[in-house]
């Protein structure tokens, strides 16, 4: 089982493997399975300790886990009267314009639905900002992620690493939640978009830094 560190590693390497050389390519897979293997040997260890005298037992407590999001998220969609903490998940914004942020309610319970587990990144965002705003934030990533990635080409250039840095870091490790929604995190979004313009610009003024695919070095 993979867990959000192991994930974020597939998506880089998936990035970076056209521009890497078969040799290293290699050497990075070798890596990859003997620190997996490595790090079984706590993951056991931990879930035994945290899980074991639950009613469900080890292995059902991962499963209800990892499963808790294909029921959370459709039970929160289902609500008559959603609960929307209105930007609670960016205490930053509300730093910035000297207000106190908003209450995230805490913990909640309306029918089967229970605010405590986990339900994916997108349900934390729609409580957060209702479905309307999640709505218009999806569309500004789609719209983001398509004109740094959209179009098919031999190169790379390093400023578009930063958004691609960001958007899969929130993805791997939204399996359970959002998981930037501290003043860190919010910083961490903030400072990947500022410095993939200032790239951006050096970029343009001659500075460029490319990563070419492997066939064109081999």
């Amino acid at each position: 089982m993979l867990d959000v560190t192991e994930l974020y590693f597939v998506f880089t390497y998936l990035l970076f493997r056209p521009f890497l050389t078969d040799e290293i390519d290699k050497k990075v897979k070798k890596i990859f399975l003997i620190g997996s293997a490595s790090l079984l040997i706590p993951f056991i260890l931990i879930s035994l300790s945290r899980f074991a005298l639950s009613d469900t037992g080890t292995g059902g407590s991962i499963v209800s886990y990892m499963g808790q999001g294909f029921v959370v998220g459709p039970l929160f969609f289902g609500l008559d009267s959603m609960p929307i903490s209105y930007g609670s998940a960016f205490p930053l914004y509300w730093e910035i314009i000297g207000q106190r942020p908003p209450d995230g309610q805490g913990m909640l319970q309306i029918g089967e639905w229970k605010s405590w587990q986990f339900g994916t990144f997108v349900t934390s965002l729609s409580r957060s900002l209702g479905v309307g705003g999640m709505l218009v934030l999806s569309i500004f990533c789609f719209l983001c992620f398509a004109i740094v990635f959209g179009r098919k080409r031999e190169n790379i250039s390093f400023h578009s690493l930063f958004i691609y840095n960001l958007f899969f870091q929130v993805y791997s490790q939204g399996v359970f939640y959002f998981c930037q929604y501290t003043r860190g995190g919010n910083l961490f979004i903030v400072i990947c978009f500022l410095l993939f313009f200032l790239f951006s610009m050096l970029e343009k003024q001659g500075n460029n830094v490319y990563l070419y695919k492997r066939h064109q070095y081999n």
